[in-house]
């Protein structure tokens, strides 16, 4: 690379060979002609490495890439990293995975409403994020994504999981080595209060309705069960001449099968003779096809409350089963619980003896009978 002086007081510059072409230039000054010589030495290095002519698009993604990198290590480094802990399929797109991972939920036959939450969360997060690869689905841009300002707690837990749930797979199916989810815990949640209905208001919601609400009702209430197990079970199941609700195991939330009591107080709400009738003529019915919402709208202003609470149905039962037997492990055997954690963590709320003893002798106006024992229990 040379300077010398062009025509008049002008300075021209000759930078050599350049991926084979030889490069000249003149200027005014000699620091203009400095200067581009610097440029073109640059030039000329990078061509020796090839990336001279690389795009736009590359050459913008380096210098992010470089910047994150901040100096703690080369660009190089951190691919051969990323070389190293990642498989080949982490290089698929994560939409396109989610697709696959739908069809496994659906091949294992998962439940459709869990289906359907599953991909709620997992297309939120491959759209928020912009469709990008497994394995650039780090922890950070994860936590980053949960952190939803418009989020509780409660949601972020459950996006979490459901996100922990995908990434597993995703291990197993050999396309990552690590879940990038499980270094994120889980927030603590505030314990919340239970609610259930008082006597009054369970024995005002049974009286102020009929037909398939009341039988709807008095299932919830006396049996346990829950909204989508009773939305799954047909009269035939209701097998009220052996003194049990069959709860097969394609009912079941846990897919197992489960007999249910049926106390003297719901047997006597369910009205045998019309029992007898649906099941003879209507085995395979659902117990209510009534519009959910105008059900629950019904309930509300027989039982005189402004709102339906979630699940206070199934809290009531759990409440009032385990002061009235004080068996834990016979309470959650009833709701279909493997230990009684969950019984205590969320289906109850403390009642006194009194309460529990006028709870399970609720019947019909004109009707009466006795509780059926289970075993006494000082495990509570």
């Amino acid at each position: 690379m040379k300077i010398r002086p062009y025509l008049g007081n002008r300075w021209q510059a000759d930078s050599g060979m350049i991926a084979g072409v030889r490069l000249r230039q003149v200027f005014d000054t000699k620091q203009q002609a400095k200067d581009w010589l610097a440029a073109m030495a640059v030039r000329k290095a990078t061509s020796k490495l090839e990336v001279c002519d690389i795009d736009a698009r590359t050459a913008a993604d380096a210098k992010r890439a470089a910047a994150i990198l901040s100096e703690k290590t080369t660009l190089t480094s951190a691919a051969q990293f990323w070389a190293e802990n990642h498989r080949e399929g982490a290089a698929r797109h994560i939409l396109d995975l989610i697709g696959d991972f739908n069809k496994h939920l659906v091949t294992n036959n998962s439940r459709p409403r869990y289906i359907d939450g599953m991909m709620d969360t997992l297309l939120r997060l491959g759209n928020d994020l912009h469709d990008p690869m497994i394995g650039d689905c780090t922890t950070e841009a994860i936590l980053i994504w949960l952190r939803n300002p418009n989020w509780s707690k409660a949601t972020f837990r459950n996006r979490r999981r459901e996100l922990s749930v995908f990434f597993n797979w995703c291990v197993r199916q050999g396309i990552l080595t690590l879940n990038p989810v499980a270094r994120i815990p889980s927030p603590k949640l505030d314990e919340r209060k239970i609610e259930v209905l008082t006597v009054d208001q369970t024995r005002n919601l049974l009286n102020g309705l009929s037909g398939s609400d009341r039988a709807y009702f008095a299932i919830a209430i006396f049996a346990g069960l829950r909204p989508a197990e009773i939305d799954r079970l047909t009269w035939a199941d209701v097998k009220i001449d052996r003194g049990h609700i069959d709860l097969r195991s394609e009912s079941s939330k846990a897919r197992a099968r489960r007999l249910v009591t049926i106390q003297p107080c719901l047997k006597a709400w369910l009205d045998p003779e019309a029992l007898e009738f649906c099941r003879e003529h209507f085995p395979d019915a659902p117990i209510s096809r009534c519009d959910k919402n105008e059900m629950m709208k019904r309930a509300c202003h027989a039982a005189g409350l402004d709102r339906w609470p979630k699940n206070i149905c199934r809290h009531s039962f759990g409440s009032y089963h385990l002061e009235r037997w004080r068996n834990a492990n016979e309470t959650a055997l009833q709701m279909g619980h493997s230990t009684t954690a969950m019984l205590y963590r969320h289906y109850r709320e403390v009642v006194t003896p009194e309460e529990a003893e006028a709870f399970w002798s609720i019947f019909p106006p004109g009707a009466a009978g006795q509780i059926v024992p289970f075993p006494q229990s000082h495990a509570i």
